[in-house]
């Protein structure tokens, strides 16, 4: 089944032969969607002989907006089996859309792809979904796919899943307009707006949530079985 913008689910063999890639000086293709019957893709550019040819499976050119990715790497990992490379289109956070370029080998920038900026709850659910991520860090990236009992290409998928995610959310909490906005957040209300009943007892338990949070992690790493009841269940 391939998945195109301008195709719903179809089967179009061919079409799986070309690889993803948005990064500028890769894509060399336009998907210009059905013509007749048939799926219609053309150069953008000169393609030279032997080069790759690659398509977009989450940016459309015809589209009003043709930075916005219509699927977002997480989505691409989940229906196509593989992490795309710089850039990558993440939303996160419920509301926060952005895409991650990579600058240097170890260097990224941040674009915003809505008006949304992190609010101060945000902020503190990325930094410990962060510190999740940290804590699982050894055990998928000091073990190779025979000690796991999964076939290499699998292991090496959630190695590349799993790094990425935490560079795309490090970059987030790396950024200006998130530190301003987060520091700016009105201690009774975000944006003046009325918190829900969930936010209303995150902010009155912060500090008591983030504290049993760290410690169900020590035990699940000590302990092995992740089996905590937590005094909120009671």
């Amino acid at each position: 089944l391939f998945h195109f913008h301008s195709v719903s689910f179809s089967m179009v063999p061919l079409m799986d032969l070309y690889q993803h890639h948005n990064g500028g000086g890769f894509l060399n293709t336009v998907d210009i969607g059905f013509q007749g019957q048939f799926i219609g893709i053309k150069a953008e550019r000169d393609i030279a002989a032997g080069e790759q040819i690659y398509i977009s499976r989450n940016k459309c050119k015809f589209c009003s907006d043709k930075t916005t990715s219509m699927r977002t790497t997480s989505e691409l990992a989940r229906d196509f089996g593989f992490v795309e490379p710089f850039p990558q289109s993440w939303h996160l956070a419920q509301k926060l859309r952005v895409e991650i370029h990579q600058v240097s080998e170890d260097q990224y920038k941040l674009e915003w792809m809505n008006a949304n900026r992190p609010t101060y709850n945000d902020v503190s659910f990325l930094m410990e979904e962060k510190y999740r991520l940290q804590q699982i860090s050894s055990d998928i990236h000091d073990n190779d796919s025979s000690s796991v009992d999964i076939v290499p290409h699998e292991w090496d998928f959630i190695q590349r899943y799993h790094t990425a995610l935490i560079t795309a959310i490090s970059t987030i909490l790396n950024d200006d307009d998130t530190t301003v906005k987060a520091e700016n957040d009105d201690e009774n209300g975000e944006d003046g707006r009325i918190l829900s009943e969930d936010e209303t007892y995150w902010r009155e338990n912060r500090q008591t949530c983030r504290e049993w949070f760290h410690t169900f992690q020590d035990d699940h790493s000590s302990s092995g079985d992740g089996q905590r009841e937590s005094h909120y269940q009671n």
